[in-house]
């Protein structure tokens, strides 16, 4: 299902859009961190990223929710048990 669902998003973005090229990639997940007690987002990344850094975890991309209680990390699929690990032990522990 899902890879019938990728192989239909291209076209669709293309129509939609009009663009050349719509390539969809796979392989990346998403670490997210949230809750009412962040210490706003500074701090919050100023704990995260060494953590995930000194885990040897590749981080693509940092995004804000829809609020400051949320934020999300891109990484390889293959490194989402690790990060999910270094974000707990720095963060929480």
């Amino acid at each position: 299902m899902a890879n019938g669902l990728l192989a239909s998003i291209g076209p669709l973005l293309q129509k939609e859009f009009g663009l050349d090229t719509a390539l969809c990639e796979t392989g990346f997940a998403l670490a997210a961190v949230g809750g009412e007690g962040m210490n706003g987002t500074a701090a919050l990344i100023a704990k995260a990223w060494p953590s995930l850094a000194s885990a040897s975890v590749d981080v693509l991309h940092v995004s804000f929710g829809v609020s400051r209680t949320t934020c999300l990390f891109a990484i390889p699929e293959g490194q989402a048990i690790t990060a999910v690990k270094a974000l707990y032990d720095a963060l929480l522990r």
